[in-house]
């Protein structure tokens, strides 16, 4: 009995996983690989940093207006945006109506079915998997914005819960974040650089009464999603006697506490107008993103 138990113990051991390579303190800068998020209101420039970016870039647009703010750049793109077929532009109430849709057997409402994130699904995880980025050259992987992107999603999650074009539920918003922190994971988990933009809203702080700007996300990836980035920064458009300046808050503010970065002796808040006489890669943030 007690030789078959050594056995087992030994058999165990054999299988056990191998143990990572210790690697030195020395090297950490070499592996260092920006992870920038970009938030601002609309028009406030986040699309268009993405051409000052250096190195090759992959876009995953979700945004109908923004490949109009790229402008020319070593950078290619994949549209994910909804066909108007998929949505259902129908008047609809909290109180259920006799004219409303049927629902089929699954559950599923009426004829209207979102494609798009299904699409984008696919597209991405086919990707990742066949290593196909880093095949293809890419030094940069975007998406644009996490907003347009959270609309596709809640769409297919609300369809598949038999809720589509109704209020959404708890279930639908908890898929739905599972479903964002899921993409980025995957996103950084590639190696490439990446870059991500978001929208802010403003929001009061119930007990002190101040209002400050805020990722417009849903709950709780406000703090989970930029945790899986190095830098957060948020961008601001501003018009003075005719002249248009946009500028980059660096560290946490007032009115944006959210941002930080990896990078030292920036100041808190740089100029990244970008001159349109020169080639846009390597200007505003594409100077020293990469430090």
């Amino acid at each position: 009995m007690a030789e078959s138990v050594r056995s087992q113990i030994a058999s165990s051991t054999r299988r056990a996983p191998a143990l990572q390579t210790v690697q030195s303190g020395k090297n950490a800068q070499a592996l260092k690989v920006p992870k920038v998020l970009i938030c601002g209101e609309v028009g406030s420039g986040k699309s268009t940093i993405i051409s000052t970016l250096p190195g090759k870039k992959i876009v995953y647009v979700f945004d109908p207006n923004a490949i109009d703010s790229y402008g020319v750049g070593d950078y290619d793109f994949l549209t994910f945006i909804p066909d108007p077929s998929e949505l259902d532009i129908s008047v609809k109430t909290l109180k259920k109506e006799a004219g409303e849709h049927k629902h089929d057997k699954s559950g599923r409402k009426g004829k209207i079915e979102p494609i798009t994130y299904p699409a984008f699904e696919a597209d991405f995880q086919t990707r990742c998997a066949e290593g196909w980025f880093a095949e293809n050259g890419y030094d940069w992987i975007c998406f644009d914005s996490i907003t347009t992107l959270t609309d596709i999603i809640m769409d297919r999650v609300q369809f598949l819960n038999g809720r589509l074009g109704k209020h959404p539920e708890e279930a639908d918003y908890t898929a739905l974040m599972n479903l964002q922190r899921t993409i980025f994971r995957a996103a950084v988990g590639t190696g490439l650089k990446t870059f991500v933009t978001a929208h802010v809203e403003p929001y009061k702080d119930e007990f002190t009464g101040r209002i400050s700007n805020r990722i417009m996300t849903t709950g709780r990836n406000r703090i989970r999603i930029p945790l899986l980035f190095s830098q957060i920064y948020a961008t601001e458009r501003d018009v003075d006697q005719g002249k248009v300046t946009y500028s980059l808050h660096i560290t946490g503010n007032r009115n944006y506490p959210f941002c930080r970065t990896s990078i030292k002796d920036l100041n808190p808040i740089e100029d990244i107008t970008l001159d349109p006489n020169k080639p846009p890669e390597g200007q505003g943030l594409g100077a020293f993103v990469d430090n």
